[in-house]
């Protein structure tokens, strides 16, 4: 058995030492663990040789990153490139050459680090680093493995524009477009090109942003709007740009929930915050691309519409929107963006068209208050939908619904850009951004697709602060015309109740007739001269807005491709139903008189003539005729003619016209059955009160009775049926009305009972 001097003992001991001075002098704490793998040493790293090992690459590298990069000691470029890894250009950790953008976490409930990840070899700032190391006296030797942090005078912006983009996979426009953005500033020959590529990069990049905005946070994002709004008034398109990349750059959800979500998301808001007003855009619109790269995967669609209708329908009720809950509820899903029917379809309603010339003669224009904007904001329906930039209404509530002096600051900013835009002086070429909107096409019942587009929150705000300006003016303007539509409380039900007493009074003239008239696409073919002219002359006030808004293309987004909007009213404008009634007035003033019609009704695009059947018959040509120079088309297929008495063929009619007196021997209008015997009344009644039944039969899916119990009181109860109360005596339909109130107490004793 051979033993061992006390010479040898001394030797290993002091080597174990020595071992251990050199792990001290580095500060790695880590115990030797022989047998695995090592941290091997790098060609002209400052630190002596480290002797740890592990048994994987990943706690390899997590060693390297903790214990050499967190304390300046970085890994040779050789020993880098041989392992595959790059250098984050913002915290400066190695990690996988797969790797575009640094996922890693800044701590518990911050965001992820979002840096560019540089390839060292080939990168140009090492070079500079040199530079920079020998002017301060440090050995050059070592500087290949320096990092920019760690060197005086290179900071991040020192990274060229082409590494960056290629990291990034940006395209070169986007990367010049963003650090315009933060410059605010960009060569002249270049500012259209690059602001649309940026505006078309933020506007289709899949990103939501949080719901609302934690109380402790608001100041700063108050602060932060408030700088956002000056510059989109006083620095033009790059302005306007940063303000539209806010919302997905700074307030986007963060990447999953749990318990401490709401910690996560002050913490996250807080962080990106500082990034922004520190200038790091486009590391900010890394992790904004990244997030939305990872939540395609992470977030699957589910398996059924059924199952997606009924998340969504939680979701919203949960929240307090119980109309948005009831119609995810009865959803039949969305078309596909990628689906080309669709597209075609929806390129085919909104035609190509030559869009209006620029007026210099504006009016003045109308100028709002603190406290009307406040107010406009305050009207706001709970939980409206962003528009394109994902900055929605109950942002800027939050933002601005604090006692601080950032809340009121960003409220005089805001009212500040609104009253710039309300003025018409704008860059006219922010409008077609401004007033563009993300399209998403629903399936009709009847075959089809309904587009629905959601406009910019900044764009409601301002027409929702027109329609208030000229609201007590809306009634002497339209009602002379018939138009019910439109600044008419209770228009429809005064337009049924008129039709309904002019049959009791003339129903037994056989020479008399009813034509209901019916347009093809009138909304997004109306005449944009015919209706900026009478608002010209309507209201001057409007006119300026108005104007730079409908001089444009406003560019509207079907999944990845791009539909202009030349005609009509655009989508998501809530002057829209205004504007389109003013193009039926120049109609109507080009018609001339019509003495010889007992009553003369529209409400918005349905209209309702009743007078002798030769004069009804001229009027129906008038409108093929001439209709089409106002941008209205009739649809004869869709237009109903009917009259209690006389010849039921209408012969002086085109055969493609409906007769409209059904089976029953009735007849509608709007909703509501305005002539018929008693069982074709209680018949149309009964229908809608099984619909509304079916609705309740429905709730039972949700599988929450509280959430039931809400939706069946505010959606699915007498509520429905008001419109039809108000416009049907009652002893017609009092059988129908009592089985509806006998099944609500049943379906109400059911939700109790569960």
């Amino acid at each position: 058995m051979s033993t061992t001097s006390d010479e040898d003992e001394a030797v290993a001991e002091d080597s174990v030492v020595d071992k251990d001075a050199s792990r001290s002098q580095r500060g790695c704490g880590r115990s030797l663990n022989n047998g695995r793998s090592s941290c091997e040493p790098s060609d002209g790293c400052s630190c002596p040789l480290c002797y740890c090992s592990y048994s994987n690459s990943n706690s390899l590298w997590q060693h390297i990153n903790l214990e050499h990069i967190s304390r300046s000691h970085f890994p040779a470029v050789s020993f880098l490139s041989a392992h595959g890894r790059r250098l984050c250009s913002v915290c400066g950790f190695a990690y996988s050459a797969h790797w575009k953008i640094c996922r890693r976490s800044q701590g518990s409930g911050r965001a992820r680090c979002g840096g560019v990840m540089v390839d060292p070899s080939s990168s140009s700032w090492f070079s500079k680093m040199a530079l920079e190391y020998e002017q301060e006296g440090v050995d050059a030797v070592l500087l290949d493995s320096a990092h920019p942090e760690d060197v005086p005078g290179v900071s991040n912006a020192s990274i060229s524009g082409p590494s960056a983009a290629q990291a990034c996979d940006f395209d070169e426009p986007v990367v010049e477009a963003i650090r315009a953005a933060c410059n605010l500033a960009c060569p002249v020959h270049l500012e259209s090109v690059l602001f649309e590529a940026l505006m078309q990069e933020i506007s289709l990049l899949p990103v939501k942003t949080v719901g609302h905005i934690p109380c402790s946070v608001r100041p700063a994002v108050a602060e932060a709007l408030a700088t956002e709004f000056r510059n989109a008034t006083h620095h033009g398109l790059w302005g306007y740009a940063r303000l539209h990349m806010f919302a997905k750059a700074v307030l986007r959800c963060p990447p999953r929930g749990g318990k401490k979500k709401r910690v996560i998301v002050k913490a996250m808001l807080l962080s990106r915050l500082e990034q922004w007003t520190s200038g790091n855009l486009l590391g900010l619109w890394s992790e904004a691309r990244l997030d939305a790269d990872s939540r395609k995967s992470i977030f699957p669609k589910s398996s059924s519409v059924e199952q997606a209708n009924r998340k969504r329908a939680l979701a919203y009720a949960r929240e307090g929107r119980y109309r948005e809950a009831m119609r995810s509820l009865g959803s039949l899903g969305t078309v596909n963006p990628n689906n080309k029917k669709a597209h075609e379809e929806l390129r085919q309603r909104h035609p190509a068209h030559a869009v209006p010339g620029h007026t210099d003669e504006i009016p003045s224009p109308l100028s709002a208050s603190l406290d009307a904007v406040l107010a406009a904001l305050q009207s706001s329906p709970r939980g409206s939908s962003p528009g394109a930039s994902q900055l929605n209404s109950q942002h800027l509530l939050d933002a601005i619904g604090t006692t601080t002096p950032s809340a009121k600051h960003c409220l005089e900013n805001l009212t500040c850009l609104i009253n710039f835009l309300l003025s018409g002086r704008a860059d006219p070429r922010i409008a077609p951004w401004l007033c563009g909107a993300p399209l998403t096409a629903l399936l009709k019942k009847q075959g089809g697709i309904r587009p629905i587009a959601v406009g910019e929150v900044l764009r409601r705000l301002i027409s929702r602060l027109c329609c208030s300006a000229v609201k007590a003016d809306l009634p002497d303007t339209f009602l002379p015309y018939g138009q019910v539509g439109v600044g008419v409380p209770g228009g429809v039900d005064a337009a049924i109740h008129a039709l309904s007493s002019c049959i009791a009074r003339y129903g037994s003239d056989p020479s008399l007739c009813c034509l209901k008239i019916d347009m093809t696409n009138a909304f997004n073919e109306c005449s944009r001269v015919s209706f900026l002219g009478r608002l010209h002359k309507e209201f001057p006030a409007l006119f300026g807005w108005s104007s730079w808004c409908y001089h444009c293309e406003s560019m509207l987004s079907f999944g990845s491709s791009w539909i202009k909007s030349c005609a009509g009213v655009q989508q998501g404008d809530p002057l829209g139903p205004l504007l389109f009634s003013l193009v039926v007035l120049e109609f109507l003033d080009e018609l001339g008189p019509l003495p010889d019609f007992k009553l003369k009704v529209w409400y918005l695009d349905d209209g309702l003539f009743v007078g002798s059947r030769s004069s009804v018959a001229g009027l129906l040509d008038l409108l093929i005729s001439k209709g089409p120079s106002f941008g209205l088309h009739v649809n004869l297929k869709k237009c109903e003619i009917f009259w209690p008495s006389g010849d039921q063929e209408f012969p002086a009619f085109a055969p493609e016209i409906q007769r409209s007196v059904n089976i029953y021997g009735g007849i509608d209008f709007l909703g509501c059955p305005v002539y018929g015997p008693d069982s074709y009344v209680c018949e149309f009644v009964s229908q809608r009160v099984d619909r509304i039944l079916n609705w309740q039969d429905r709730l039972s899916a949700l599988e929450d009775p509280q959430v039931e119990l809400h939706l069946l009181r505010s959606c699915l109860s007498l509520c429905k049926l008001n419109h039809i109360i108000r416009t049907v005596p009652g002893c017609r339909i009092d059988e129908v009305l009592l089985r509806f109130d006998r099944v609500l107490h049943h379906s109400l004793e059911w939700s109790r009972s569960t």
